[in-house]
């Protein structure tokens, strides 16, 4: 039950970022960026585990050297030494990109929620922090993305900028 409630949370909060958007240039920001959206999968590794997860990220503002973004992520994750304990995740983030060109610092705050499929319920909410690497042309449509946080330690991924 638990977990359906949830997975009804993430696709309402899914509706209200996926509006859609005005495809024509506005003047209100005058360093907008023309990609507006991104999904990308990446990999996370844990001490004695990991996660794969699949993202979408909506720029809500755009200037010279600032973004600000909002993401939501659904994914898998697993740990464990000596018995396995795995179930599925759900991350909601705030996100900062610094500097302009292709290369960027990116900040992140938000929550994750680790379901588990042992014990069928929530295993525990959990802040994401997270503080990395993105390249991404202002123009261009590849994204890629590195860095350390808490909860996934060390994160790699790739996707696609529309």
């Amino acid at each position: 039950m638990k977990k359906g409630c949830l997975l009804v949370i993430l696709f309402v909060s899914f509706m209200f970022v996926s509006q859609a958007q005005n495809t024509t240039k506005t003047t209100a920001l005058p360093f907008e960026t023309p990609t507006k959206n991104i999904v990308y999968g990446n990999v996370e590794y844990y001490l004695l585990g990991g996660a794969v997860n699949i993202s979408y990220e909506r720029y809500l503002l755009s200037a010279k050297k600032f973004d600000f973004s909002v993401r939501g992520t659904y994914g898998r994750w697993a740990v464990g030494l000596f018995g396995m304990e795995y179930g599925d995740l759900f991350k909601m983030t705030g996100n900062m990109l610094f500097f302009e060109g292709n290369n960027h610092l990116e900040l992140d705050l938000g929550a994750v929620v680790l379901l588990n499929d042992n014990n069928g319920g929530v295993e525990s909410v959990l802040p994401d922090i997270f503080c990395g690497y993105t390249f991404k042309k202002p123009d261009g449509h590849f994204v890629f993305k590195a860095g350390i946080g808490f909860v996934g330690f060390v994160s790699i991924g790739m996707g696609y900028a529309f």
